[in-house]
């Protein structure tokens, strides 16, 4: 747990955490722990702490939020297509990038009936 887990949490000094065995047999605990200290924690704060503490972590997002959010962005997965009846609209491709091959929307889904 280290430098994520608060110093004064009880949980972050029990032994039966102190190895994965131990983490692994009381992961219920743990669970229930974790979740009540990260319900706490501003969501942007508490990911910058794991991040610097080497935690591989994302925050979860609604959709609302991943249309601004900066890595979204970078990853660029928006793609604008033209819907007939609606007009243009950015929709999601998938996210994975391969060396040879990225997924693109390039047009819409058919409309009802249409196929």
């Amino acid at each position: 747990m280290g430098a994520l887990a608060p110093a004064y949490a009880e949980w972050a000094r029990d032994p039966r955490y102190a190895q994965l065995a131990g983490r692994h047999a009381h992961q219920i605990a743990l669970d229930a722990a974790l979740a009540q200290w990260t319900r706490t924690q501003p969501c942007d704060a508490l990911v910058a702490r794991a991040r610097s503490a080497g935690v591989a972590v994302s925050p979860v997002l609604s959709v609302e939020e991943q249309w601004r959010d900066p890595h979204y962005a970078a990853r660029a997965i928006k793609h604008r297509v033209s819907i007939p009846v609606y007009g243009e609209e950015d929709v999601f491709s998938a996210p994975w990038r391969f060396s040879d091959f990225s997924p693109r929307v390039e047009r819409p889904g058919p409309t009802t009936g249409e196929h």
